[in-house]
């Protein structure tokens, strides 16, 4: 988002700009979680939920970098665990639309669904080469002992094969 588009934002929604200040203002001495932290958590998390979890929309509105919203979502769980939250909140507003319009009659968004939802009944455009549940066709850690043990009891059968037929 541009500083122009920002502004235009924050012109038409004064209450944006309202709530701008109340991030930007330095906190108390003692709200801060280290000495070197300019923001608190809750004024990261407050920009991270105007922005609907949207990083870089979060750090402009904190007058930051990116990367220092980031260091935030690293270091402390609460920032994570909101970060999560908004997270799940949009998957679930996007899945309700979809539902919607496949409530609708919508083919496009049945077809969505089914292809990402419906895998297991076979509702998939490519084909994963994996065994039930994601896991290995093949175990070849546990199946090479086995494979070494049946080689060798081959091996033993037809050399003592020609053993006898050498004696005789």
């Amino acid at each position: 988002m541009t500083a122009a588009t920002m502004e235009r934002y924050i012109r038409l929604y004064p209450e944006i700009g309202q709530a701008l200040e109340r991030i930007r203002a330095r906190p108390a001495e003692g709200s801060r979680q280290s000495k070197t932290d300019k923001y608190t958590i809750q004024q990261v998390i407050t920009a991270l939920q105007m922005c609907a979890g949207i990083k870089s929309m979060a750090a402009q509105k904190l007058g930051c970098k990116f990367d220092t919203v980031t260091n935030y979502i690293d270091r402390y769980p609460e920032v994570a665990q909101a970060l999560t939250e908004i997270e799940e909140d949009k998957l679930d507003l996007a899945e309700a639309k979809i539902l919607t319009h496949i409530r609708d009659g919508n083919l496009g968004a049945c077809i969505f669904y089914v292809k990402c939802k419906g895998k297991r009944r076979g509702w998939t455009e490519r084909t994963e080469v994996t065994g039930r549940d994601g896991k290995p066709l093949f175990d070849y850690a546990s199946a090479v002992p086995a494979i070494r043990d049946d080689i060798t009891r081959k091996f033993n059968s037809i050399r003592d094969a020609a053993r006898a037929v050498a004696v005789h």
